[in-house]
């Protein structure tokens, strides 16, 4: 049976990049390509503008085009994906993501942050090794 390979994606290099290597190095897996969406607006100066359902949906069109761009990506390179869109913090959700669709690997790109970023943003590549319950591949760009 062939592995089940979760790649994370948000548009950046980074995403690319992880997406790039797991279609080199598991050509034989499944390729699961997952953009998960923050249901509240952290920049919102109201709860209820947060909650905006309209807004939300707006969001979900734009992430599900950042989906098909990672699809032609990977067709580009011979491969096909499945791809899938999450509600929720991205490092729970990428780690609810392992159980659900029984993954056997995640390939995740990092941006690297250090010093205070990374202290006050946090890190969902950190997050995701310590709480994935399978391996992670962190992929740096060059």
């Amino acid at each position: 049976m062939a592995n089940t390979i979760l790649v994370p994606v948000d548009g950046s290099e980074h995403s690319r990049e992880a997406l790039s290597v797991a279609i080199e190095e598991f050509a034989d897996a499944e390729l699961i390509v997952l953009h998960v969406i923050e249901p509240y607006n952290v920049f919102s100066v109201t709860e209820n503008a947060a909650r905006d359902d309209e807004v939300l949906e707006e969001r979900r069109a734009e992430r599900a085009a950042l989906l098909e761009e990672s699809r032609e990506f990977a067709a580009d390179r011979g491969a096909t994906v499945r791809t899938e869109l999450m509600l929720g913090s991205p490092s729970r959700a990428i780690v609810d993501a392992c159980d659900e669709f029984d993954v056997d690997h995640v390939v995740m790109g990092s941006r690297g942050r250090t010093g205070l970023s990374r202290l006050v943003l946090g890190s969902v590549a950190d997050t995701v090794v310590k709480r994935a319950p399978t391996t992670v591949t962190v992929v740096r760009s060059p």
